[in-house]
């Protein structure tokens, strides 16, 4: 939680254009999902097929990144729903213990419930 504090608070200080110059041509990610779709072959099986391996590597939120862009161009695709799934459910695995805030974020993303919090019942207040 400490590093997410620090990254937020560094990009909020140093501003939106980094020295290699990251953010100065604002893509959005349906100008990279077009560009991953003409590099690839048009289909979804390339998108599909990097995240599984990046999910298969522990890389969930890079594949996560990589198969929101791909329903952005394929949104009826069956595999990059089930491959989204599980980088959700291998982030939402990660950062329980550790981050409540994306743990929050990432099942709710993924549809999951969560159970309220358990505390003296107000019968008992």
């Amino acid at each position: 939680m400490r590093d997410h504090f620090l990254q937020r608070l560094h990009r909020q200080n140093a501003g939106y254009w980094q020295a290699d110059g990251d953010g100065m041509e604002p893509f959005t990610r349906a100008d990279w999902a077009a560009l991953i779709d003409h590099v690839g072959d048009g289909t979804d099986v390339p998108f599909v097929r990097v995240a599984e391996d990046l999910v298969g590597r522990g890389d969930a939120p890079l594949a996560l990144t990589l198969v929101e862009m791909g329903l952005l161009r394929h949104p009826a695709s069956e595999g990059l729903k089930r491959v989204r799934a599980k980088a959700l459910s291998m982030l939402i695995e990660r950062y329980n213990p550790v981050d409540p805030f994306r743990f929050i974020i990432y099942s709710q993303w993924a549809g999951a419930p969560l159970r309220p919090i358990g505390g003296v019942p107000r019968e008992a207040q």
